[in-house]
């Protein structure tokens, strides 16, 4: 982020409605965004109004994940990426590519990505508005989604990396 704040209490923050020059508007998509992250993790995140961005740290079972969310106005899209999740090893980028693959099937939102030039293991989630209005009940259901995505197939992952686990024996051992 650029520019980073802790969040205060502002007007941008009003659940559902804003009032502008004396008449109640809907609230910005950004707006509701902000809203939800003040009620439900107050103090905990980082905002970045001027690229209407926020970054949230959370601590799951099997590790400590980073999500950014953003809002895309020209797109009228809600975008979440978790970056960093772990390094895969060169020599495990393949059966993990295999193993985003198996993953990504079975999910009914968001995707595993792996970027083979420097073995990033990647989250990335997206919500499109065709009217342009997200309500805080669609972010909380994206944002909780993607950090229980994330957190529930990081052991398959890690089994991948540290045994001789194949793809399929990795994701079985979640069952």
């Amino acid at each position: 982020m650029t520019r980073t704040q802790h969040v205060r209490r502002s007007q941008t923050a009003t659940p559902d409605t804003i009032a502008r020059n004396g008449t109640e508007q809907d609230a910005s998509p950004f707006a509701q965004i902000v809203a939800y992250f003040e009620r439900e993790h107050k103090g905990r995140f980082l905002l970045d109004a001027e690229q209407q961005m926020i970054q949230w740290v959370v601590a799951g079972g099997y590790g400590t994940y980073t999500l950014i969310v953003r809002w895309e106005e020209q797109a009228n899209r809600m975008s979440i990426r978790v970056p960093g999740i772990t390094t895969v090893p060169k020599d495990k980028q393949v059966p993990a590519a295999v193993l985003s693959t198996m993953i990504n099937w079975k999910l009914a939102i968001g995707t595993f990505q792996l970027d083979f030039s420097d073995g990033e293991l990647a989250f990335r989630n997206n919500l499109t508005v065709s009217d342009g209005k997200l309500g805080q009940k669609q972010v909380k259901v994206y944002c909780t989604g993607s950090t229980v995505a994330v957190d529930h197939f990081m052991p398959a992952f890690q089994r991948l990396f540290w045994t001789d686990a194949s793809p399929e024996e990795a994701l079985a051992s979640l069952e």
